[in-house]
């Protein structure tokens, strides 16, 4: 099976932190991107 890389450029701020800000851009990108993978994590978000 190929693997098909697409890097995409979020932007997220949040006033709690790095984490949170983080955190509400991949949820926001979840909604129509599929399959997403974390550089350094072993979870995906789909």
């Amino acid at each position: 099976m190929a693997t098909v890389t697409k890097v995409i450029e979020v932007s997220s701020s949040s006033k709690k932190g790095i984490e949170d800000a983080v955190q509400a851009g991949l949820k926001k990108v979840a909604k129509s991107v599929k399959n997403i993978q974390v550089p350094g994590s072993t979870t995906s978000r789909s």
